[in-house]
């Protein structure tokens, strides 16, 4: 997930993101890309990897403690890290979760068996669980997750507002994630998935307004290489 070290803490993106998601979106080809560490390690000799290890954790002394686990236990330090590549989502047990608590939500508020908010926490639970595709770059993943969450949350949106349980806090991380996916996926973006959006965005009070300034920036983007 996109984050800034800077003082803004009022919700949504800081301008230092906006910033640096729309240089992505339209100057992508002038941003260095680093090499993989597997070609960066084959420039060293073997007498260069162990000085190396002594400069990192003179800079960096928490990595001792990884250093330690791996001299204990090896294989297991490599499966861990082995198993950082993501599984395929599941989608059909990510929409029957979110249909379970939506379900769960508008019997027990209509029965009156709850006046707090029981919805908006386990939702932005299940929303969580798109980060670690963002983190990975795995943005496909990611769209088809955001995709099942927010048609679900879209499906239950007039029984949940009638009865005040709609979740306007949820709204809002929802669109930071889809604008993040927007704009790194760009003109990748299926077109339905991106008519979607501009019709979902209709039905939420706080709307999706981010996601869709994206959007803007997507069209005016394909259209000026349209010309060009």
């Amino acid at each position: 997930m996109a984050s800034c070290t800077c003082p803004y803490d009022w919700g949504g993106w800081c301008k230092h993101q906006v910033a640096a998601a729309l240089t992505v979106l339209h100057h992508a080809s002038d941003i260095p890309q680093r090499p993989p560490l597997d070609d960066l390690l084959k420039q060293l000799a073997p007498s260069q990897r162990e000085p190396l290890i002594y400069y990192l954790v003179d800079q960096e002394p928490h990595l001792l403690e990884l250093i330690e686990s791996f001299v204990r236990e090896p294989d297991e330090a490599l499966l861990c890290s082995s198993s950082s590549n993501l599984s395929p989502p599941d989608i059909r047990s990510y929409r029957g979760r979110l249909q379970d608590l939506l379900e769960d939500t508008l019997r027990e508020v209509s029965q009156g068996y709850v006046e707090e908010d029981i919805l908006t926490e386990p939702l932005l639970d299940l929303l969580a669980e798109v980060s670690p595709y963002l983190e990975m770059g795995e943005f496909q993943a990611a769209s088809q997750l955001l995709e099942t969450i927010t048609q679900e949350y879209v499906e239950a949106y007039d029984e949940l507002a009638n009865l005040g349980s709609e979740s306007p806090n949820f709204e809002r991380s929802l669109d930071e994630l889809w604008v993040e996916v927007v704009l790194f996926l760009g003109t990748e973006l299926s077109p339905t998935i991106q008519s979607e959006l501009k019709l979902w965005s209709s039905y939420f009070d706080e709307g999706l307004g981010l996601t869709n300034a994206a959007l803007r920036q997507i069209s005016r983007h394909s259209s000026n290489e349209s010309v060009d």
